[in-house]
């Protein structure tokens, strides 16, 4: 049961919207996923994570994007850019 609710938990810090999807889920879900489906590109790997990551600094710090920027140790501008990128305005 606690492991449930440890899931349920993380999938919310993730999910912004009304609607949990996929991009949603915690890592440890969504591996398996990736693993039998995803091609070995490190570049498409590297992108994931790096969205991965900005979600939870972003949930870490309640949205605040310079704060955000601070955990991630990169420029406000650069965060903002790949906030832009990913679609995570």
């Amino acid at each position: 049961m606690r492991e449930l609710e440890n899931f349920i938990e993380k999938t919310l810090i993730f999910c912004r919207g009304e609607t949990i999807g996929l991009d949603h889920l915690p890592w440890e879900v969504r591996r398996h996923e990736r693993d039998s489906t995803v091609a070995l590109s490190l570049k498409a790997a590297s992108r994931r994570l790096e969205e991965e990551y900005i979600r939870k600094a972003l949930a870490a710090t309640g949205g605040n994007r310079t704060q955000a920027a601070r955990r991630l140790e990169i420029s406000l501008r650069g965060l903002l850019y790949k906030m832009q990128e990913f679609g995570l305005e």
